[in-house]
């Protein structure tokens, strides 16, 4: 049913003053955090068994998001608290903890609640490995790896790139990657002027995949997307846009 239950919170606390609170009272604000996550879980897991299913609590995973108040606040990392559930039938199982820093694992996303994309491009780099090196043990003919480059390589890194912001260096492993294992079945040679490899047709390029630029293709795409649908992620988007513009000083769009 749910391979995981998880639940992302960030606690703020201030004293009448409005000054940040003490550690003891940030402390005892994570606990309550923590029991009201038990019981939202346990909860679950009844109402999940009444209906004749079953959560596999040793698959299941739970993480907070807490900060450290300072200059730059920054994800609390010490969180002792755990979570313990019940399967109704007298077992109990301590529910694991994965820190800010570790992904939860959907839809092929790696997505960490600290921000950390390493795990994302890490598994990213590794599905592309794997792909050229079926790729280089295939034997394909030069159409055949322009048709698999088109349909199934592109859509592949597209995917994996829409919620990213790798930097340069991190796509120039991908692009290094994928450049030494399809030029040479191309017939083309693997230092290939890159001027020449990722420059647009219409002035005698290529148009080779480059992961750095298709990068901002495809989430300038989805942004536009979003906005002609004008749901939740547009107005988040606006409202976004809205605070930049507030603190960039300009007065008009």
């Amino acid at each position: 049913l749910h391979r995981a239950i998880t639940h992302h919170s960030i606690a703020y606390a201030d004293d009448t003053d409005g000054q940040v609170s003490t550690d003891t009272t940030e402390a005892t604000m994570i606990t309550k955090l923590v029991r009201k996550l038990q019981h939202s879980g346990q909860t679950w897991s009844n109402l999940t068994s009444i209906c004749g299913g079953l959560i596999a609590h040793h698959k299941c995973f739970w993480q907070l998001l807490a900060w450290d108040t300072g200059e730059q606040p920054r994800p609390r990392t010490d969180i002792e608290e755990e979570l313990i559930l019940n399967d109704g039938k007298g077992a109990y199982t301590r529910i694991d903890y994965l820190g800010p820093d570790e992904p939860n694992v959907g839809l092929g996303f790696h997505l960490c609640p600290s921000g950390n994309q390493n795990p994302h491009f890490e598994a990213t780099l590794r599905k592309m490995t794997d792909l050229c090196r079926a790729t280089a043990a295939a034997y394909l003919t030069e159409t055949e790896a322009n048709q698999l480059i088109r349909q199934r390589l592109k859509p592949k890194l597209s995917y994996a790139l829409h919620g990213t912001s790798f930097t340069e260096k991190q796509c120039g492993k991908i692009n290094s990657l994928i450049r030494t294992t399809f030029l040479p079945i191309t017939r083309f040679n693997r230092n290939f002027p890159s001027a020449v490899l990722y420059g647009p047709m219409d002035y005698g390029g290529m148009e080779f995949i480059e992961a750095y630029t298709l990068q901002d293709q495809v989430q300038l795409d989805y942004l536009i997307k979003q906005l002609r649908w004008d749901r939740v992620v547009a107005n988040d988007f606006l409202v976004a846009l809205d605070s930049v513009q507030m603190c960039s000083g300009f007065v008009e769009p």
